[in-house]
């Protein structure tokens, strides 16, 4: 049998089509990766062991509600170079996903454009119950 030009060019069609979705399929089989900023030791200046146990506990919970979702930080900055270390992360592109603000950077941040305003993520329930749980 000889094959045509019509022949070749649907052969080249459905290769590429499968080979882009072999690549789409093995995108999204892979974790989405979510990094976090966090700071060693305590907001008051308390000595605390459990910190990066509870944050380890949270995360493992987290990934087993989330089976396709990693998350990942750093240990072990020290609360004072935490400030310089994120604003190196910001300029560099870097920028953690989730990242604990102190008091001193909120406003210098907000004003930065850097936070994103998280009320479109929650519904009123949410809003709700968070509300009712922090205040």
């Amino acid at each position: 049998m000889k094959l045509n030009r019509k022949h070749l060019c649907w052969g080249i069609v459905l290769l590429f089509v499968l080979s882009l979705s072999t690549g789409f399929y093995w995108w999204k089989q892979q974790p989405t990766v979510l990094h976090i900023g966090v700071y060693a030791g305590s907001s008051w200046d308390v000595p605390t062991s459990q910190r990066s146990h509870a944050l380890d506990l949270a995360i493992q919970k987290f990934e087993k509600s989330h089976p396709n979702v990693r998350v990942e930080y750093e240990n072990g900055i020290p609360q004072s170079d935490y400030s310089d270390w994120l604003s190196e992360k910001i300029v560099s592109g870097k920028t953690p996903d989730v990242f604990m603000v102190s008091e001193q950077d909120l406003s210098l941040l907000a004003a930065r454009g850097v936070l994103e305003k998280l009320n479109g993520y929650m519904n009123q329930e949410d809003q709700a119950a968070f509300l009712s749980c922090c205040i």
